[in-house]
């Protein structure tokens, strides 16, 4: 049986990972008041490092790519996108600034609109705008957590995402 007919081990997959990423903002939300943001994306992508060197050196093709400068704003934007993370989990609750993460895809549509000349219809927006809704439900942007380098955080990452992986 192929992996692509195997939907509970992906389901199990995904729970793991989930929980995995809930545990390192856990960590990274009781080490913020100790450390600087900088040493504590230093870590985390040590350990992100560690745990994918292996498979890439089993694999070097897995690193090669089409559009280097591409894979290179990307890591740019990744790495801007933790440091402000990192930064908001120092002035807020984890559990808002998780949510806050979910207000990408309502970037990521204004600034497909904009950069790309893209156009979406009330299809791919109604369920943007109930995410986002969700967003302001938990985050309450009449308080104070609401700001900018949280929103920044929040661009930074969809677009990390969403460049054309090779």
């Amino acid at each position: 049986m192929t992996s692509a007919h195997r939907p509970a081990a992906g389901g199990a997959l995904l729970v793991a990972a989930m929980a995995g990423f809930a545990l390192s903002d856990m960590g990274a939300k009781t080490l913020a008041t100790s450390f600087s943001p900088v040493l504590l994306a230093w870590f985390r992508y040590l350990g992100l490092l560690a745990m994918v060197l292996p498979l890439v050196l089993a694999r070097p093709a897995l690193v090669r790519t089409a559009q280097p400068r591409l894979q290179v704003l990307r890591v740019l934007a990744l790495a801007g996108s933790a440091l402000f993370f990192l930064h908001a989990l120092r002035r807020i609750p984890q559990a808002e600034a998780t949510a806050m993460v979910f207000a990408s895809p309502l970037f990521v549509m204004l600034l497909a609109r904009v950069v790309l000349g893209e156009r979406a219809g009330l299809q791919r927006w109604l369920p943007v705008l109930c995410g986002f809704a969700g967003v302001l439900v938990v985050v309450r942007p009449a308080t104070l957590a609401f700001g900018g380098a949280e929103m920044m955080a929040n661009v930074l990452l969809r677009l990390t995402s969403s460049v054309n992986r090779p």
